[in-house]
């Protein structure tokens, strides 16, 4: 199944800690079946996971239809001084429960 991108719905799904995903998906998938979800997730620290970031990647597993879950957990640079103390010392463990938390 090939899906239109220009109806992807994005959903932002937030955590009290600061942790985010966002959720896309077409527009165009039937609401009444299942369809399979990747969880996809940031490239570290230094990285991060826009919500309208155009990827080739994203774009061709939305086109085939797949749902995405992008996750950006406790540690990035980019979420302030809190965000990335959480992760010292806990790396495989805040930012594992962040993921689970978030699906």
């Amino acid at each position: 199944m090939i899906s239109d991108l220009e109806s992807t719905v994005h959903e932002t799904i937030s955590l009290e800690n600061g942790a985010e995903a966002f959720f896309l998906r077409s527009g165009n998938l039937a609401g009444d079946k299942l369809h399979p979800m990747l969880v996809m997730l940031h490239g570290g620290p230094f990285g991060s996971s826009p919500k309208h970031f155009v990827s080739p990647l994203r774009n061709y597993l939305l086109m085939l239809g797949y749902t995405l879950l992008i996750v950006n957990f406790r540690g990035s640079t980019g979420y302030g001084k809190n965000s990335m103390d959480a992760l010292l010392g806990n790396i495989g463990v805040v930012d594992v429960e962040d993921c689970g938390n978030l699906t």
